[in-house]
């Protein structure tokens, strides 16, 4: 093997190392983020099954690109607000996850993650018990597939009634570029 090749498959080899590196790196800290987020959603999910909240008491639900990573936001609708949410706040603690409390008029407002990184921020709401009861209503959710790519099935989507929310998994340049409000 001459000189040139030695050198030639030096560089090849250099290269694939420092890709594979990147590589690696990325999908760790990107495998790190969205097992964190699960880990706290099923803990979450089951907690609420196990205290009585059901899919009926979520009012909101939808996700958002922060720093990189997806930050779910949640509005519940409950009864007893403040003794629910300082009683889901101790097993989250207990749990080990980071836990930050706070009011705004009648809603709180529980941030919850890992150290310094929050995966969910979930508003409560207070209804006393009897309107919860009287409020359920059958509703459809229709999911639409395959969109905030571009092309025409966006530009059909955003002539939908205003009643519609959209929500996109996962980022896209092309999504923010085409849903962007303004």
């Amino acid at each position: 093997m001459s000189r040139d090749e030695k050198w030639l498959l030096g560089g090849v080899l250099l290269f694939v190392s420092f890709s594979l590196i990147i590589w690696w790196g990325i999908k760790y800290s990107l495998f790190q983020s969205t097992f964190l987020s699960s880990q706290v959603e099923e803990f979450l999910n089951q907690t609420f099954i196990h205290m009585g909240i059901g899919e009926e008491n979520i009012a909101e639900k939808f996700s958002e690109e922060k720093e990189g990573k997806i930050v779910i936001y949640e509005t519940i609708i409950i009864p007893r607000s403040k003794e629910f949410v300082e009683k889901l706040s101790r097993r989250l603690k207990q749990a080990h996850f980071s836990v930050s409390l706070q009011k705004e008029g009648g809603i709180f407002i529980l941030s919850v993650g890992k150290g310094s990184f929050k995966t969910h921020i979930i508003k409560f709401k207070s209804r006393e018990k009897s309107s919860l009861s009287t409020t359920k209503k059958p509703f459809l959710a229709v999911v639409i597939d395959d969109i905030g790519y571009g092309g025409e099935g966006d530009r059909l989507v955003l002539t939908l009634p205003s009643e519609v929310t959209l929500s996109f998994l996962p980022p896209h340049s092309l999504c923010r570029e085409t849903f962007s409000p303004g």
